[in-house]
């Protein structure tokens, strides 16, 4: 199937395909960026570090386009030394005291699990998006009947309309990351 991009070419993908492509390998490529650098604003307002600690323990920071960076590991060199959790350990009262959302997390450690709110959202983004696909594929609001008879329509489903198919599949991965969301917050 064929769409028209907006400059009114044809196209493999709609442009809405295009945009989350697009989106997910910048999600990606911060991902990994994140991964291997921390900012000094991170330093300051995550980390609890200070313009002297920094200097004493991390030295002079590199440059990352605009930003100033230092690499994860050698952060979390310095803040495995007992001196540095000697010192760290009142700010880190203090602050926990004055900010009941405040959380601090080794960098070496795995990260959260998504909150399941934002999986919610999720949810209800895509049953939107599915619900308005399936009222201009079935004429119909009633998406529950549909999704429960979805294993016997599958294929006549993907042959019809493709973006409807791809949007029940986005909503089952939606629901699936939902359901693990809060089987970890147990």
């Amino acid at each position: 199937m064929w769409f028209t991009n907006s400059n009114g070419r044809p196209s493999l993908y709609s442009d809405a395909e295009r945009r989350a492509y697009g989106q997910r390998k910048r999600e990606e490529e911060s991902a990994a960026w994140h991964s291997s650098f921390i900012t000094v604003w991170r330093l300051k307002n995550e980390r609890l570090w200070t313009d002297s600690k920094i200097a004493k323990w991390l030295g002079k920071p590199q440059s990352q386009g605009k930003y100033k960076v230092y690499y994860r590991k050698d952060v979390a060199a310095a803040e495995s030394m007992p001196e540095f959790q000697e010192w760290l350990a009142p700010r880190l009262e203090k602050k926990m005291s004055k900010d009941q959302y405040f959380h601090y997390q080794p960098i070496g450690s795995q990260q959260p699990a998504q909150a399941p709110e934002k999986a919610e959202r999720d949810i209800k983004g895509v049953m939107y998006d599915i619900s308005t696909d399936a009222y201009q594929f079935l004429g119909r609001t009633d998406i529950v009947d549909y999704l429960s008879d979805w294993k016997s329509n599958k294929n006549r489903i993907k042959e019809a309309n493709p973006e409807l198919y791809r949007a029940i599949l986005r909503f089952q991965r939606a629901q699936d990351a939902l359901r693990q969301a809060l089987n970890n917050s147990d």
